[in-house]
């Protein structure tokens, strides 16, 4: 330091007590602010030790919660193992705090389903369900021994069947509800409000038959199917009403039915046939049912089922909402770089077409955002009203795929990658936006349907009012 200089003041002209008093000033100001430093070193200490303190009893309490209810659970219900008790205890405890973060490893090869639920991730492989949260920290987790491990998820409860040995397991999404056994291969299940649940097996004299039970195992009522086979179930939104899609053949002539129960009465209050006609899925659409075909989506409402016929392709993938509204993506008749995406609303009114410049591997939505990503490597997401709002290249292949909100989560090889739906590279997407020309459409409000007695039918193309 310059002898002439203290702090940007020029002290040539000072004498030296005068000096020497700026330079006590000096030191006493240095001091000052190391005390202030160790003063708030003292004060983040402290603070950290309290959060601890808070968190540690926090644990406590939920530990003991758990505990207390899960007892009840075991006592009440007689349907839970220590293990899984321990297990859901152990899985609440664990969420608390921060993840990782993405992209979370995980072997491939062992994912055999991924989907939201709650803002959740649920990874389902061959060795366990895995809940994820945004952060990537396993919330929940349980394992299992199943040959053949399938789930669904509706209206926050997951069902995890064994479609082997008819093992399943009833989750929430952080616990453990129930495990039961049926004993039988199971052709499909479905899971409903309140924890109703639906099982098609082979019997004895029939081609299937439909069991349905309640959250506690208690079973409902029974309908056999004497010629057909039930190959796909869903609940209305609500859980009063039970739908069932099954294929036959008469003549060598495939044929389809569609099954319709009043759960609360625990009857069949109507019956649908479809000549030529093969159902691949029958899905829920808020209190009323979607039955996927190759070329047309069925819709049964109050009073009426609507056929939505698919122009120009076959439907190769579907996914619907909560909310009703459901999404297809549709393959071109002779074209296996170009596809379309076709949103409806929950009464069938369709809402947008967009046209993709390649083949649709895979597709989810969630009421708000619909994502494909294709064969050329790239994910494109579009909004509630069809504008083209992300398009990612991945540069590598994905094997599943799942959409919550802004984010998509995508499963490419060893990882599960978080990504925004609404990051895009502008060119191409201003290109595809053109094409397209949308225009946006609000979503039919979806109201609670009455029994559907009598069935009438009426048909669309797609484009059309349908309901």
């Amino acid at each position: 330091m310059d002898n002439n200089d203290l702090n940007g003041f020029d002290i040539s002209n000072l004498t030296d007590e005068e000096i020497a008093m700026f330079r006590r000033m000096e030191q006493k100001s240095r001091e000052r602010e190391i005390i202030k430093q160790q003063e708030k070193k003292r004060r983040e200490a402290n603070a950290a030790r309290l959060v601890k303190a808070r968190r540690t009893a926090t644990v406590a309490v939920i530990l003991i919660a758990l505990a207390s209810l899960a007892v009840a659970a075991v006592c009440y219900v007689g349907n839970l193992t220590l293990s899984q008790v321990f297990s859901s205890v152990t899985s609440a405890v664990g969420s608390l705090g921060g993840g990782g973060g993405y992209p979370y490893d995980v072997s491939s090869g062992k994912v055999t389903d991924m989907r939201s639920i709650d803002n959740k991730l649920a990874v389902l492989t061959s060795e366990k369900l895995v809940l994820l949260s945004q952060s990537a920290k396993p919330s929940f987790s349980v394992s299992h021994t199943y040959a053949s491990p399938k789930m669904k998820i509706e209206n926050g409860r997951l069902l995890l069947c064994d479609t082997v040995t008819g093992r399943y397991i009833l989750c929430s999404h952080n616990a453990v509800i129930k495990q039961g056994d049926i004993n039988s291969r199971i052709h499909c299940f479905a899971v409903g409000t309140g924890g109703l649940l639906a099982f098609a097996i082979p019997a004895d004299g029939v081609s299937s038959k439909l069991g349905v039970y309640n959250e506690h195992g208690k079973k409902l009522f029974d309908f056999n199917c004497a010629d057909e086979y039930i190959i796909s179930a869903a609940f209305s939104l609500n859980g009063r009403y039970l739908a069932a899609a099954a294929i036959g053949s008469e003549n060598a002539v495939l044929y389809s039915k569609i099954y319709i129960f009043d759960v609360k009465k625990f009857e069949q209050i109507e019956e649908l046939t479809y000549k030529d006609t093969s159902v691949m899925e029958i899905s829920r659409a808020a209190n009323n049912f979607i039955a996927v075909c190759e070329d047309e989506c069925i819709l049964i409402s109050d009073k009426k089922a609507s056929r939505i016929k698919i122009k120009g392709g076959t439907i190769s993938h579907f996914a619907g909402s909560s909310g009703g509204t459901f999404a297809v993506a549709v393959s071109r008749y002779g074209s296996h770089d170009e596809a379309d995406i076709k949103v409806f609303s929950s009464g069938g009114r369709e809402k947008f077409t967009c046209e993709i410049p390649s083949n649709i591997e895979l597709m989810d939505y969630d009421g708000t955002i619909v994502s494909v990503f294709c064969g050329n490597d790239t994910l494109y997401s579009f909004s509630s009203s069809g504008k083209q709002i992300g398009i990612l290249d991945l540069d590598t292949q994905a094997q599943r795929l799942a959409v919550e909100s802004r984010h998509c989560y995508a499963l490419c090889y060893d990882r599960i990658r978080r990504l925004s739906t609404h990051k895009r590279q502008s060119e191409q997407a201003n290109a595809i936006n053109a094409k397209n020309k949308t225009e946006p459409a609000t979503t039919a409000a979806t109201e609670e349907s009455s029994a559907s007695i009598p069935v009438t039918e009426e048909e669309s193309t797609s484009g059309g009012e349908a309901a």
